[in-house]
């Protein structure tokens, strides 16, 4: 197939702790609600998965590109790797309210338990943050599986989790296993393996709309918990003009932040891997073939691996993206 520069449709997602600034910020196509947390901007998601809404294959869904010619969206190291499946989701968060704290298993987990081929390996970068914001990564000291026990059953969790002060541009890496929760007032991008198991420890007592509590899943959380104390949790990487900075690189996904002020150039067949960017800061003008496509913040696209060389410019001052890729 002979592929483009693609866009999909936004999945809009109300969530319990959800708010307006999907909206408000970054311009998503939000109505009649004030409670949407979620904008899953390009998923495989099975039930889940994104609609392209322009150009020659408007209408299409990603499984149907991936299954028509899957080397030639995601790459034949992509496809070797991971057959006809999408393997990442890419997400813009609004969080007015804490969300639960949680856990994620990692594949082997989500294969044995629940028969799916991904856990959930994931970052976040801080778009922006209501001062006072904070939220949790980690734990503050050393732990175990009887002594979090112990915190849980006795209602002292809070006091054994690691809270970190967040602002825009910070960055965090959130392997599948580490305890984690984002608290209110911070909108932030995620990308992730295309999974979306999530185990709850504690949701803070609340009730939804019908007066009940969410379920928890305190038992697959002990077994999925990674309980080792990391050095580091948080990087705040700054970007260089007309180049890339790493943010997080691991076997499941390489994300940048790329900053251009006059022009860059992307070979995703070089790279021989599909390429997404979101946009976070300003406006990009994109060329591809002659043919030209704008990247506006709070957008994402999505760079197909057969593509060659593709054109970045900013349209005023400078513009900003997370890059994502496999390497």
């Amino acid at each position: 197939m002979k592929f483009e520069p693609l866009k999909f449709h936004p999945i809009l997602k109300e969530k319990i702790w959800g708010g307006n600034k999907l909206k408000t910020k970054l311009n998503k196509p939000v109505d009649n609600t004030d409670s949407v947390g979620e904008s899953w901007e390009i998923s495989g998601c099975p039930g889940e998965e994104s609609v392209v809404k322009s150009g020659p294959f408007d209408g299409m869904k990603i499984t149907d590109l991936v299954e028509k010619d899957p080397a030639g969206l995601m790459g034949k190291k992509v496809f070797q790797k991971y057959g006809k499946e999408f393997p990442l989701l890419f997400k813009f968060l609004d969080a007015r309210q804490d969300l639960s704290v949680q856990v994620h298993p990692d594949d082997k987990l989500a294969q044995e338990k629940h028969g799916l081929p991904f856990g959930k390996n994931e970052m976040w970068y801080i778009l922006d943050a209501e001062k006072g914001s904070t939220l949790i990564s980690g734990f503050k000291e050393e732990m175990n599986k009887e002594k979090l026990k112990q915190n849980v059953e006795a209602g002292t969790l809070e006091e054994v989790l690691l809270k970190h002060k967040a602002k825009a541009g910070d960055v965090f890496n959130i392997p599948a296993g580490r305890i984690h929760t984002i608290g209110k007032g911070i909108l932030l991008a995620e990308i992730q393996q295309s999974s979306d198991i999530t185990y709850r420890i504690y949701d803070f007592d609340r009730v939804d709309k019908e007066g009940k509590k969410r379920e928890l899943h305190l038992e697959q959380s002990y077994d999925a918990l990674d309980y080792e104390l990391k050095e580091q949790y948080k990087t705040h990487p700054e970007p260089h003009p007309d180049s890339e900075v790493t943010l997080v690189s691991n076997e499941y996904f390489s994300t940048t932040l790329l900053e251009v002020k006059s022009s860059y150039k992307i070979n995703p067949q070089s790279l021989d891997s599909f390429v997404v960017m979101m946009g976070i800061e300003g406006e990009f003008a994109i060329t591809y073939q002659d043919k030209k496509y704008d990247l506006v913040k709070g957008e994402s696209i999505l760079l197909p691996a057969s593509c060659e060389e593709i054109i970045l410019e900013a349209k005023k001052g400078s513009a900003k993206a997370l890059k994502s890729c496999i390497l």
